[in-house]
């Protein structure tokens, strides 16, 4: 989208000459589309919405499970996107600027979408101003409510908690082990230790729990231990600031720990499995 909102004068002229020349139905179809009000404003407005969603995907694409910022990201995100919904933000006067240069610079006529919609007057000076209230608010506010259905709180403090598990965090201090993550490691156990319900639709569908719930609890008071010592050896090993990947990975090769430790491993999978993304093969 940003891609084409910078070059929308030189596509819209090249597509013209390319039917001029060939007389191509696609090129004018093309053409004709990104001459209207309508797509000017839709490139323009989602070049600034997928910035915001793509920082959402990066905050989401973690290799150390360690998700503490995401309830003070998440909400300079949606105030972020918030902000887009005033007249006068930066998607509304750049559809201003766009067109203005589109017909002053490259003699470009911006129109009405092909497919007249009889709600939107392109001929009218309000143009703008409507296309905000009655299709870019409602638009925003949608996207809104369905990032706040999917960051709930309770997910938010879910993801949170799994800090704990960052390898950075880890105390160096023996005093604060004892009480190291114990807070956290209830949340994580309460989420995937009982049974879950939802309604959807009318019914109530149910799922009974992921994980043992008291074992997570007893398992932790000695993992955390475990998780120390093999952060050393992980680090005095490759040289390098382990990830809770490469933890795991270690302590699987140890049959033992497989035994003592089979509901944390699980739920360190899991949590591995949350931030699903390309990101480490790119």
């Amino acid at each position: 989208m940003k891609a084409i909102k910078k070059e929308l004068p030189a596509l819209i002229i090249t597509l013209q000459q390319l039917y001029e020349a060939t007389g191509d139905a696609k090129a004018f179809g093309l053409s004709t589309l990104l001459c209207s009000h309508t797509i000017i404003s839709g490139i323009i407005l989602l070049s600034e919405v997928l910035d915001v969603l793509a920082k959402i995907n990066a905050a989401m694409q973690t290799k150390i499970a360690d998700f503490s910022k995401i309830p003070s990201f998440m909400k300079f995100l949606l105030e972020e996107l918030k902000s887009l919904k005033n007249e006068g933000s930066e998607w509304y006067t750049s559809v201003q600027t766009t067109i203005t240069k589109l017909k002053e610079e490259y003699d470009i006529v911006v129109s009405e979408h092909r497919q007249r919609s009889s709600h939107l007057k392109s001929d009218s000076l309000n143009f703008l101003h409507e296309y905000r209230e009655k299709i870019a608010v409602p638009y925003l506010d949608s996207l809104i409510e369905n990032i706040n259905q999917r960051f709930t709180d309770e997910a938010v403090k879910v993801l949170s908690a799994a800090a704990i598990f960052d390898p950075a965090k880890f105390p160096t201090e023996e005093s604060q082990i004892t009480s190291y993550g114990l807070e956290e490691m209830n949340t994580l156990a309460d989420y995937y230790g009982n049974d879950a319900s939802v309604e959807y639709d009318g019914t109530i569908h149910t799922s009974p729990a992921v994980l043992d719930r008291e074992e997570l609890l007893s398992e932790w008071k000695t993992l955390r231990r475990a998780l120390i010592q093999e952060k050393a050896s992980v680090v005095q090993a490759k040289e390098t600031r382990p990830s809770l990947q490469d933890l795991l990975q270690s302590m699987q090769k140890c049959d033992s720990y497989k035994a003592i430790f089979s509901q944390m491993f699980s739920l360190m999978n899991i949590l591995l499995a949350i931030p699903v993304s390309t990101a480490t093969v790119e």
